[in-house]
């Protein structure tokens, strides 16, 4: 295929707890050994830099490939300034694992970046769209690339972010966690219901030991839901040992879910973490086709 694009920029978080700086560089020689592709490198400085800046090269017109040398939720960044803006024809996206989980990565790519971008299999992937409308409040919108859940990997996820994470602590923090967790509420369907977890997903794993069902696409136009109903501690247990060996199985494929919150709640989206106030509406859609990439 030829290459469709004449840019290729790579953002980068000079703070990432991974080696965003490094990788980008390293990235950047790569393809301007290879190719004569331009090469531009640019740093985020704060929350919401990275969706700034993807704008900012869209607004230019030319065909480009921004990459994100990140995790999951700097790529979520990025990612969500293509879809803010329509998902123009002339954008791919691609992301260099540089961060704590790097699920979307691990799940995704099965060449190297660098034969991806040189030799490039474009590829039309879905997106998921998270509307949630307060019941006094302005409705925003939220998208993952990836997955999104409330309940116990939410609260789990945002607590984790908080920590000084290392490889001897990290389990103990998820079972302490685990243990101050109760259940989240919501109405589905004019019915009343306790969630332990409610995940949607759009590749087949999560926060790094999970995994999703066997059955997932990103091309499909349908999102999987993962839903565990609050019953008891040892069920969570269960859930967990199942995920994080077997694999979970998806209660569904569908294209929208809808709920309301009847309480305040902890909801993630590509690993990153925020609240949702109780009484709120919230619609999770799989947009399909919506994300150029190169696989």
């Amino acid at each position: 295929m030829k290459i469709p694009y004449k840019t290729v920029v790579i953002v980068y978080n000079p703070n990432s707890t991974g080696d965003g700086l490094k990788n980008a560089k390293k990235l950047a020689e790569e393809i301007k050994e290879r190719s004569d592709l331009n090469v531009h490198l640019e740093e985020t400085s704060h929350p919401g830099h990275a969706t700034k800046i993807a704008k900012e090269w869209i607004q230019k017109k030319t065909p480009v490939l921004l990459i994100s040398s990140s995790g999951d939720g700097g790529y979520n960044e990025l990612v969500s300034g293509v879809l803010e803006l329509g998902s123009p024809n002339h954008v791919y996206v691609a992301v260099i694992p540089s961060g704590n989980a790097n699920d979307h990565a691990n799940s995704m790519q099965s060449r190297t970046l660098i034969d991806s971008i040189i030799f490039p299999r474009s590829t039309e992937m879905d997106a998921l769209s998270i509307v949630i409308t307060p019941k006094n409040g302005t409705k925003t919108t939220k998208y993952a690339h990836s997955y999104a859940g409330i309940g116990l990997t939410a609260y789990i996820g945002k607590k984790l972010t908080k920590a000084d994470l290392n490889p001897f602590n990290e389990k103990w923090l998820v079972i302490k966690y685990l243990l101050s967790f109760r259940r989240v509420k919501v109405s589905v369907d004019g019915g009343r219901r306790r969630y332990s977890s409610l995940v949607f997903g759009n590749i087949d794993r999560m926060s790094k030991v999970i995994t999703l069902g066997n059955s997932t696409s990103v091309t499909d136009g349908k999102m999987e839901v993962y839903s565990i109903r609050y019953r008891s501690l040892a069920r969570i247990m269960f859930w967990l040992l199942v995920g994080s060996t077997l694999g979970l199985k998806e209660d569904k494929k569908c294209k929208v879910f809808e709920l309301k919150t009847l309480n305040e709640i902890d909801m993630q989206v590509d690993g990153e973490s925020f609240k949702i106030k109780a009484d709120s509406k919230v619609r999770v859609s799989c947009n399909p086709k919506a994300l150029k990439t190169i696989l």
